[in-house]
């Protein structure tokens, strides 16, 4: 066995433990599998997940952002970082995430929520009714 396929056994396990409820024991192997591969973008998502998840939202945001910064185009982590941010009430950071992500790749849940919420992004602006 790889590196790879034990990272993502501890990936696995660790998301069968969440989708359990069972965040602490999904933090006690997501933890120190981020300390000793603090640059996989994998690892650093879906421990962000699982603070998400338990709304913890600032450690969310932390890892979702270190997410996106090794792995730009990464929708899933892009948007955790949004909700994450927003959850926080940092709105203007949360819209410059969107804005970031959607200057580089289409993204039919951004688009989705930009509808939701009335907004539109053209040319690389996000535009906001009055």
């Amino acid at each position: 066995m790889n590196a790879t396929d034990g990272i993502n056994r501890v990936l696995s396990n660790a998301t069968e433990l969440a989708s359990r409820g069972e965040f602490s024991k999904a933090l006690g192997v997501l933890e120190p599998l981020a300390v000793s591969e603090p640059n996989d973008p994998r690892v650093l998502g879906v421990l962000a997940g699982v603070y998400f998840r338990q709304d913890r939202f600032e450690e969310a945001a932390r890892y979702f952002r270190r997410a996106t910064e090794r792995s730009p185009r990464s929708e899933l982590a892009s948007l955790g970082l949004f909700h994450a941010l927003w959850k926080l009430g940092e709105q203007l950071s949360a819209e410059q995430e969107l804005t970031r992500f959607l200057s580089i790749r289409e993204s039919e849940e951004y688009r989705m929520l930009l509808e939701e919420m009335g907004w539109r992004f053209e040319g690389a602006m996000l535009i906001k009714p009055a």
